[in-house]
């Protein structure tokens, strides 16, 4: 809806719902507890509505229109109040700079979403038919387009320790970058190594980035591994920019090798780039200088911003022949050394690298210049320095390096000077407490007053508490009686305003207002969506679904289970539950005894129940049971609650075997005596799909009959989540009601049905039950497992799991038509339940004559040669 028309609708509703109020008898508009002030709710009050919920519905947010956001409005799901929106997707404020204009690039939007059924490197790239590779996904860009990749875990070879694994083909244009971004709200994984269990130093190639190519932006991902931009001495990547990703462990030149350069995010021979508001983290396998979180080679220009690093052996390590990089707005802490300088001897100078407003914290050396030749004019102020547990700056090296605003708290020697003081231009208002001693020449120079004394520098430094709000915390704002306020120079000209000498404070908050670290991008959010309940109890409105009707809706209180709500806690009406991961069936009745708990297949924990069955009725097999039954179960009995309506809730899987029985009883319920069969339920897999039936002795007054369900067949090798509910009808009455749930879908009810005859409750719930093959001689053999099971009095669920790759369980992703050799199917995250632990094997099709799993072309092409072939030799005809 177009904004004008909007803002008259919602003046329309103003003007009727005030006139409304002054036609209800009179009173005083504050007994309505109406508000016409100017209380600043920009949704309520910039639209022209009445804020009063009560007995007026709020409007909704107008849909945001393409390009930049001035006002709140709603961008896909959400609503915003800065940034862009382009065709309902956000993008931060940062593409203010990014964006031509800002305005929405014109180029094409592309998807990659590995586990959309539909997914195939053969089509169009569009959010219906996405691009499953994210490799190839980059490589069809081109300048002005993004490519949005949804949630998933991806990877791809390269084998080189400069070529990522996600990069583009093409270069953008400043007026026209390429972006790869992660889809909005998708967990989205890009690793340098094949798989999460890969050791850090076996990477095979950094994850994602650019190779001698310029204006890349990477934005939005989780990189288990490292990101890497490329150039040439003679033509630097330029332009290129990774934002908003958390990026741990990094990645080495020379997977295995312990002395190699090993980094999270590495500049080459780059210009113009950025780095800001990244996480990057546990670059440390070594514990060398060289893991770094960032490493810098021939970097001119660059801006690192807003970045927290932690875990590193080095935070930021500017190694080699930089110009004109600046590093500002960074959190680096836990690190061995937190800023370091050069380290390469010959090549070209180094000079005018900026690093300011951070913060370090327990970093043992936190800033270091190195004593290598070749360094100009580096500049350190307003940082603020705390628990360096050995030095805070070391200058050993280069000339006109410059140092004041810093505030340098708790460490053993604020300047360790090893070779001198001549590196040093200019060093004052810095502020330093809570030290050992000054050094120079590996000799103490004791306090601020020797180090005044022997240097001449920091004549207006002082040694004062700073009075932080509360360091143990973190927060080093400044107190307001602080020593440290107005007691810096504002020698950088911070206001721009051309006196580099008035007063301001020491530290990196010099307005108090900064934000230093990583930006939360969600306070630009100013209406979420309900999103789904957690689990468990509710404390703020959310989804979860009706038990009754089975629809999503909205609750603020009660509790969520498995995506139900319920009033009671779980433990209020669950009365039975076993997930197995106690290896303990003693609070079962009865258990077989070829019952046993297993660690495969897992559907979830790490252990299930296994029941094997085996019938032969020759008795040629010892084992086996000689009868066409096979009875084997667990069992519970619940005669002791008096249910009359009960919910039975189990995962179960069947593996595939060479001769599989008919019948295959899942549930069997009765009541506590089975003498006469006074009542009783069977819920059965009879050669596909389900059955649900009773048994022949409680026909006589049961109308629950045989259903024929529409219903899929079931598969072997694969976990389903089967529920059962029983209401047991009023003796004499047909109020009983039966229904049943696979995997969450509603696959049989039936109500206003006779079930038992007499008073009798629930008593003995079977799980397993029997395998049944009267019609066939052949020996029969059956493994079923069960995981999960639960008896309670309300709707149940499935489980909400978050489960393990395939890869990371030692298996492979098979297509759909595809069967599993020499292995078993299990449940993956990336792969459902075709997660193969063997080999995938393709049958052969109808028509397939080349055996290659498709009929097309190459099998016409061969059938006709074999009737051409038929036709010439009368002999076979």
């Amino acid at each position: 809806m177009p904004k004008e028309q909007y803002s008259n609708i919602m003046e329309l509703k103003r003007i009727l719902s005030l006139l409304a109020v002054f036609l209800l008898i009179f009173q005083p508009l504050s007994v309505f507890g109406v508000s016409l002030g100017d209380a600043p709710s920009p949704d309520v009050q910039e639209a022209g509505i009445i804020s009063e919920t009560k007995y007026y519905v709020q409007e909704e947010y107008p849909a945001c229109e393409d390009g930049k956001i001035t006002e709140p409005c709603k961008c896909g799901e959400k609503a915003y109040n800065a940034g862009f929106c382009c065709r309902g997707i956000w993008f931060d404020p940062y593409y203010e700079n990014i964006f031509s204009n800002n305005t929405c690039p014109a180029g094409n939007f592309y998807f990659v979403d590995q586990n959309h059924p539909n997914a195939s490197d053969d089509n169009p790239g569009t959010e219906e038919m996405p691009w499953k590779s994210a490799r190839y996904g980059a490589q069809q860009l081109q300048p002005g387009d993004i490519l949005f990749i949804k949630e998933g875990i991806y990877y791809y070879y390269t084998g080189s320790r400069g070529e990522p694994g996600i990069t583009p083909i093409r270069s953008g244009t400043s007026e026209a970058p390429i972006v790869i971004k992660a889809y909005p709200g998708h967990e989205v994984i890009i690793m340098s190594g094949p798989s999460l269990d890969t050791p850090p130093d076996q990477f095979t190639n950094p994850a994602i980035g650019a190779y001698h190519k310029n204006y890349i932006i990477i934005d939005g991902f989780k990189v288990y591994g490292s990101v890497a931009f490329w150039g040439s001495q003679t033509d630097p990547a330029e332009g290129c920019i990774v934002q908003n990703c958390e990026i741990w462990t990094g990645h080495g030149d020379d997977p295995g090798n312990p002395n190699t350069n090993h980094q999270g995010i590495r500049l080459e021979y780059t210009a113009n780039c950025i780095i800001r508001n990244n996480i990057i983290r546990d670059v440390n396998l070594y514990g060398s200088h060289n893991y770094a979180g960032i490493k810098v080679y021939l970097g001119s220009n660059l801006l690192v911003e807003h970045n927290e690093i932690y875990n590193c052996s080095c935070g930021i390590y500017d190694k080699d022949s930089s110009v004109n990089n600046i590093y500002r707005f960074n959190i680096i802490h836990n690190c061995p050394t937190g800023w370091l300088g050069p380290n390469q001897n010959g090549g070209p100078l180094s000079q005018n690298t900026k690093v300011y407003q951070n913060i370090f914290y327990e970093c043992n050396d936190a800033y270091k210049l190195l004593n290598i030749a070749g360094q100009q004019n580096f500049q350190l102020f307003n940082n603020i320095f705390y628990n360096s547990s050995e030095s805070t700056i070391k200058a050993l090296n280069g000339e006109d390096h410059r140092f004041w605003n810093n505030i340098i708290v708790n460490t053993f020697n604020p300047y360790k000077q090893n070779y001198g003081t001549q590196p040093i231009s200019y060093s004052d208002y810095n502020c330093f407490y809570n030290y050992d001693y000054f050094s120079i020449n590996w000799t103490s120079v004791g306090s601020l007053v020797g180090w005044q004394s022997r240097t001449g520098f920091d004549q207006h430094s002082i040694e004062n508490d700073p009075l932080f709000i509360n360091p143990e915390s973190h927060n080093f704002h400044l107190q307001p009686s602080s020593p440290c306020l107005n007691a810096g120079i504002d020698r950088q000209d911070y206001d721009n305003d051309g006196n580099t000498t008035e007063p301001i404070n020491m530290g990196c908050y010099i307005t108090g207002n900064e934000t230093i670290g990583s930006i939360d991008l969600s306070q630009y959010i100013v209406e979420e969506s309900l999103h789904p309940c957690p689990e468990g109890l509710i404390s703020s409105s959310c989804l979860c679904k009706n038990p009754e009707t089975d629809q999503t809706q909205e609750y603020s209180s009660g509790c969520c289970y498995n995506g139900y709500w319920h009033e009671k806690p779980w433990e209020e009406f669950v009365l039975f539950e076993d997930d197995f991961e106690d290896e303990d069936l003693s609070e079962w009745t009865y258990a077989v005894p070829k019952a046993e708990i297993v660690s495969y297949p897992l559907y979830q924990g790490e252990k299930v129940l296994h029941i094997p069955y085996c019938v032969d009725i020759y008795g040629q097999t010892p084992e086996c049971s000689h009868n066409p039954d096979c009875n084997r179960f667990v069992q519970i009995d619940m005669s002791p609650f008096n249910l009359k309506q009960f919910f039975i809730r189990g995962y179960f899987y069947v593996a595939s075997s060479e001769n599989s029985a008919i019948q295959k009883k899942l549930y069997y319920i009765f009541s506590h005596s089975r003498k006469d069969y006074p009542w009783d339920v069977i819920i059965a897999a009879w050669e596909n799909p389900l059955r649900l039936t009773m048994s022949s002795n409680a026909y006589e007054y049961s109308d629950l009959a045989v259903p024929n369900w529409n219903i899929a067949p079931l598969e072997y090798d694969k976990w389903y989540c089967l529920e059962l509910e029983v209401k047991l009808n009023t003796p004499g009455i047909k109020d009983g009601e039966v229904r049943l749930w696979l995997d969450d879908k509603l696959v049989y009810e039936k109500t206003n049905i006779s079930i038992r005859a007499d008073e009798r409750p629930l008593g003995i719930v079977r799980i397993g039950a029997q395998i049944n093959d009267p019609s066939d001689p052949q020996p029969k053999q059956e493994d079923r497992y069960w995981d999960a099971v639960v008896i309670a009095t309300e709707r149940i669920g499935s489980l909400k799991i978050k489960q393990n790759t395939c890869a990371s369980q030692n298996g492979v992703c098979c297509q759909e038509n595809q069967t599993c050799q020499n292995g078993i199917f299990i449940s993956s995250s990336d792969c459902g339940n075709l997660c193969c632990t063997g080999e995938c094997v393709s049958p052969q099709l109808p028509g397939d004559l080349n055996d290659d799993g498709h009929v097309n072309v190459q099998d016409i092409q061969l059938n006709v040669n074999v009737i051409l072939e038929i036709e010439n030799r009368p002999d076979i005809i």
